[in-house]
């Protein structure tokens, strides 16, 4: 697109190698971010609307709910620097390795980013307001104020306003962030498919490589979250004391059931998606990365099942790593599909960056360097052609010996020795000249002694 086209800059193809790592990065880092915080935020409205149910199990997926809400990270900066910094670095990057292909990618993911900003803005009011009506009856049951008290009738108000915002922005976190992120499928999979770059935006949402990415991203984002909430509530520093055993051994067996379930949902739609991989973008490393993610994902599953079965929480030490290794080599694999089926225009960008510094040079004007000024500027002081002087010899006497050797005067100009130390014992002072200031010296020199042989 030639808004995007306008942006760009001509760069060189180690600088165009180095963006493709960068976006490598950037994309991991922003996947398993966003599959955490997707993947707890559908969990714990899921919980939610599930504890409304009158069941045995409401009161456990109330309390999962909101422990499934604080893997939701309240804090700007881990939004910034995990989820809208690289998907803004993703688009930039995008649009400079694309430049010149005429492709909506770059277009499609900024559309997205927008959803996606939006999905995390209501994630934060969604937490906040759950937060703030967990403190609100926990006061409300235990403090001892007159129900005439203001105090109590405008925290009253409050908790029903925010119980209003959070009947609302849990269904509205989920499917912004899903939009945004169906968006950024579609994106990457256009920039991966020549085929797709001048065909219509729309038309390549719903193509079915794109669903079978999307339903396996869900898939990932799910098992992520399950498998964080495993770790961190059984494993990290000890483990969180449950102090209801009860809790603690349905929590375990939910969150695993979920993570195994979700992998293996994940490894079934992942392997379909590598079988509608565009003609040119096909690598071995496409189908190798592809394959590490999905043996890793098969070794989690496996372990996930362990869990559920042997009621033994140590499992979950192996298997997390494991989930993030999978992201790591699918983000791979899927960049790597992108940079073969760009490599034509990556070399295309990096032949213009040569074009342009070759003309760049051709327009610098080149300054003759005159070896005669040079010579009435440092030597003539001290050197005659054919007079000898107190602190230095004639040229006459001296320079024969350099005739067939220019190179050797050069040298001698630009790192000067005594030679004659009986009648100059101090030798002759270095005039402090470059290389090229120094050949015209020694040029003008010898073309000027022609004269006196």
């Amino acid at each position: 697109m030639d808004i995007f086209d306008n942006l760009t800059i001509i760069v060189s193809g180690s600088h165009l190698e180095m963006l493709n790592t960068l976006l490598t990065i950037a994309q991991f880092l922003f996947t398993v971010f966003t599959g955490i915080m997707l993947g707890s935020l559908m969990l714990s409205t899921s919980f939610k609307r599930q504890s409304f149910k009158k069941s045995n199990e409401s009161n456990y997926q109330s309390r999962m709910s909101l422990e499934m809400m604080d893997l939701i990270t309240s804090s700007p900066t881990t939004w910034f620097g995990f989820g809208l910094v690289p998907f803004l670095a993703i688009i930039v990057i995008y649009i400079q390795l694309t430049a010149g292909a005429g492709t909506t990618a770059p277009g499609v993911l900024l559309f997205g980013f927008l959803f996606y900003s939006f999905g995390l803005l209501l994630a934060y009011f969604y937490k906040n307001s759950n937060r703030f009506i967990e403190f609100y009856d926990f006061v409300k049951s235990n403090a001892d104020m007159p129900k005439e008290d203001y105090r109590t009738s405008s925290a009253e108000q409050y908790n029903n306003q925010m119980t209003s915002i959070k009947s609302n922005t849990g269904f509205w976190a989920v499917f912004m962030m899903i939009f945004g992120l169906w968006a950024f499928v579609t994106g990457t999979h256009i920039a991966s498919d020549p085929t797709l770059w001048s065909d219509a935006t729309i038309v390549s949402f719903f193509t079915l490589a794109v669903f079978y990415k999307m339903v396996s991203l869900l898939a990932a984002s799910f098992a992520v979250a399950a498998a964080t909430f495993l770790y961190l509530k059984f494993h990290w520093d000890g483990g969180f004391d449950f102090k209801d055993e009860g809790y603690k051994a349905w929590a375990k067996n939910k969150s695993a059931t979920i993570a195994a379930s979700c992998v293996s949902v994940y490894i079934i739609f992942y392997g379909l998606s590598l079988s509608v991989i565009p003609e040119a973008s096909n690598s071995a490393y496409v189908y190798g990365g592809a394959a590490l993610a999905i043996v890793f994902a098969f070794i989690a599953t496996n372990l996930f099942y362990t869990i559920i079965k042997t009621k033994k929480s140590s499992y979950i030490r192996f298997a997390f790593p494991l989930v993030i290794a999978m992201f790591l080599f699918m983000v791979c694999s899927n960049q790597n599909a992108f940079e073969v089926s760009n490599t034509d225009n990556v070399a295309r960008i990096a032949g213009e960056h040569k074009v342009k510094m070759a003309s760049l040079y051709s327009e610098v004007e080149v300054v003759e360097i005159d070896g005669e000024e040079i010579y009435k500027i440092r030597c003539a002081a001290c050197h005659k052609f054919d007079e000898k002087q107190v602190m230095a010899p004639s040229y006459k006497d001296v320079l024969p010996k350099y005739d067939s050797d220019t190179q050797a005067l050069i040298d001698y100009i630009l790192n000067p020795s005594a030679v004659d130390t009986e009648n100059y014992p101090s030798g002759m002072a270095n005039p402090a000249l470059k290389g090229p200031e120094a050949k015209a010296v020694a040029e003008y020199l010898q073309e000027e002694m022609k004269k006196y042989n």
